[in-house]
């Protein structure tokens, strides 16, 4: 699948698994840059960038029950730690 991002263009993989979850890989990594990477059949959305969790404009995982996490470059935060990181 080819996706254009900033008038480039990304090629992406894309795997879906037999059990309806989906992955969003860029050379071998799990990345996307405009949407969940990682899209689980149970409505689990995890945001990756580089293999790494990460999002800088919400909650990097976000579970079918409505737990969240922010992390930002693979560091687990805090939401008040994560809003201080996006501040600078």
């Amino acid at each position: 699948m080819e996706k254009w991002h900033d008038e480039t263009c990304i090629k992406y993989e894309v795997h879906v698994w037999t059990t309806g979850t989906t992955f969003w890989y860029l050379d071998g990594d799990r990345h996307r840059v405009d949407g969940p990477a990682v899209v689980h059949s149970s409505g689990t959305k995890e945001w990756w960038l580089n293999n790494q969790l990460h999002r800088e404009d919400g909650p990097a995982y976000i579970g079918a029950t409505g737990k969240k996490e922010w992390w930002l470059n693979g560091k687990r935060l805090t939401e008040e730690e994560w809003k201080e990181e996006i501040k600078n």
